[in-house]
């Protein structure tokens, strides 16, 4: 088999099939690590209530916003 991929074939190409015997070779042998995917980090509890603040407090300057005036001074209250 080997002899008949390096016939009449550059040393470059010779070399490229050398290491791909080698690597085939070991990983036959000793086999492949497999890689591990990492969850993402979880996020603490004051995290999770910052969020939720800031979105409570950018729903209420939206509605401050798209109020009347009447409406705006009771959410101003608030």
């Amino acid at each position: 088999m080997i002899d008949s991929l390096l016939v009449k074939s550059t040393l470059e190409h010779k070399l490229d099939i050398f290491g791909d015997i080698v690597y085939q070779t070991c990983q036959d042998t000793f086999g492949a690590k497999q890689h591990q995917t990492k969850c993402p980090p979880q996020r603490s509890r004051r995290q999770l209530e910052m969020d939720t603040l800031r979105k409570q407090k950018r729903k209420l300057k939206k509605q401050i916003r798209a109020a009347s005036s009447e409406e705006t001074n009771g959410l101003l209250v608030i």
